[in-house]
């Protein structure tokens, strides 16, 4: 079976919003740090992830939450290439259900 935790809080002392996020498929705690937008709108998380060719190495990670109007939240995973530019992966849209 497969499964995932996502935390997400703010961190008064920092003044940041943090997170963790595991996967049973996953060795690393990824471990985020980001701040709101100003529209309140946007949350990019940072983090520092191993490198998918050589974990040994690591590579700077994305996970960027919207929050729409409508009530949904969409979620886009991207990593830093060594071109330095940033990779889209996986995007996921959440819904409420009433």
């Amino acid at each position: 079976m497969i499964g995932a935790i996502l935390t997400l809080g703010y961190d008064a002392s920092k003044k940041k919003c943090v997170g963790s996020w595991i996967g049973s498929p996953m060795t690393t705690l990824f471990v985020y740090e980001g701040e709101l937008d100003a529209k309140g709108e946007t949350l990019p998380l940072n983090c520092t992830v191993p490198g998918w060719n050589d974990p040994t190495k690591t590579m700077p990670y994305q996970d960027i939450h919207e929050m729409r109007k409508d009530g949904t939240r969409l979620m886009r995973s991207q990593a830093l290439g060594p071109d330095g530019k940033w990779m889209q992966f996986m995007s996921a849209t959440y819904r409420r259900v009433t």
